[in-house]
């Protein structure tokens, strides 16, 4: 396990993979209770409970990331090789 650290969102947790990998950019759910992180090369996007800090979902994007944010219809990923959102 690695350390990941974001001391703009107050976050600190131990997960898999390598803490470079994982975008600087954690969104919180709208109730709270998870936050989300995203990983640039992999094109992971997990959810993680706030309550335990553990894994609650996966989704394997498939391409590689550069960016996660919350806009009001949910969740934003930017994707580097299709140039979209």
């Amino acid at each position: 396990m690695h350390e990941y650290r974001s001391e703009a969102y107050g976050i600190l947790i131990d997960m898999p993979g390598q803490p470079k990998d994982v975008l600087p950019c954690p969104v919180w759910s709208t109730d709270g209770e998870s936050f989300y992180l995203l990983t640039n090369n992999a094109g992971v996007l997990r959810r993680i409970a706030a309550d335990g800090l553990v894994q609650r979902a996966r989704l394997d994007i498939g391409r590689p990331c550069s960016w996660l944010a919350l806009s009001s219809p949910g969740r934003v990923v930017a994707m580097n090789s299709t140039q979209e959102v």
